[in-house]
């Protein structure tokens, strides 16, 4: 991968003195880390790095393409392959700069305690954090599968069952790389091209769930990102984190419920484990990630010789 070095993601990401006594008494072992977790993710060198994406050109690629004869139609898998590498490391690195964009807009949320807020954008990490974890196990175990003895014998299919033994759930995976930077759910994005209609974030999140299942099932993501969408949303979990204390008799009748802007209440309180719980979980499994993916550009690199294109002299 062609990268120009960079210095760490940013200054240091930290919890105000309030939020740290805060996380130090909750009873998650997990989310009691996660003064040290953005510690370790501030210093995660790719921080101002500048990635020089290589991004094939379709009508380049068609008209190279047909000047190939029959015998040399097995020149598209080094082309092909080289092609969805560069996608994946063009989505490896900007996905952490996401990331920094949401961790660090989160703890500053925290730090001004406007919860509210905190809610949508730990939410979003979750999301980017499920889509990258997802991503970097399965093309890891994909390329690393292909059939490399046959690189330059035989086509490579390279395409796989979304189902396995359903034969209509064939799919291309260039089409599944191509979403990662490009997919969408908007119906105009769509019409234009059926194949970057994004993969619904709850049924990753589900095929996540059901592997920490088996390992541990207290760590499961849906738990967590619903309570977040609830507050995100004008719903009444939101509007409760501004209760104050318990509700207080006036009459027969009547009751009255304090409400104030920064309230301290448990619905507050719960609110800002959750975050913290969304925070954990992304500054935890990004850099985990990011080095899988690394380490399959080195595989494939290893495999093919050089990654297309080649470098200019």
């Amino acid at each position: 991968m062609t990268m120009k070095k960079g210095r760490k993601v940013q200054r240091l990401i930290r919890l105000n003195s309030k939020n740290n006594n805060f996380v130090e008494k909750l009873p998650d072992p997990f989310v009691r880390e996660l003064p040290r977790l953005l510690k370790n993710f501030s210093e995660f060198p790719t921080g101002n790095l500048k990635y020089d994406w290589k991004v094939l050109d379709d009508d380049g690629f068609v008209s190279w393409f047909k000047t190939l004869k029959k015998s040399e139609l097995i020149k598209t898998n080094r082309v092909k392959i080289s092609y969805m590498i560069r996608n994946l490391e063009a989505f490896q690195f900007a996905s952490v700069w996401r990331m920094t964009d949401l961790i660090t807009a989160t703890v500053n949320i925290l730090n001004n305690d406007t919860l509210i807020a905190g809610a949508a954008t730990s939410r979003s990490a979750i999301e980017l954090t499920t889509r990258y974890v997802h991503a970097s196990h399965f093309f890891d175990k994909y390329f690393r599968d292909i059939p490399w003895d046959k690189l330059d014998t035989h086509l490579l299919e390279l395409q796989f069952y979304g189902n396995p033994g359903d034969a209509k759930s064939l799919k291309l995976v260039e089409h599944e790389i191509d979403r990662l930077m490009w997919g969408s759910r908007l119906e105009e994005t769509i019409d234009f091209n059926p194949e970057l209609e994004q993969t619904n974030i709850l049924t990753l999140i589900r095929k996540i769930d059901k592997t920490i299942r088996a390992d541990n099932e207290s760590s499961q993501i849906m738990p967590h990102y619903e309570f977040l969408s609830e507050a995100a949303h004008p719903n009444g979990l939101g509007f409760k984190r501004f209760q104050e204390g318990n509700p207080s008799n006036i009459d027969d009748i009547w009751i009255s419920l304090k409400l104030s802007e920064r309230a301290s209440g448990d619905a507050a309180d719960f609110l800002r484990s959750e975050i913290m719980w969304g925070l954990a979980f992304s500054a935890y499994h990004i850099p985990r990630c990011f080095q899988i993916f690394y380490k399959l550009g080195e595989f494939v690199q290893n495999k093919m010789g050089v990654v297309l294109p080649p470098r200019r002299s």
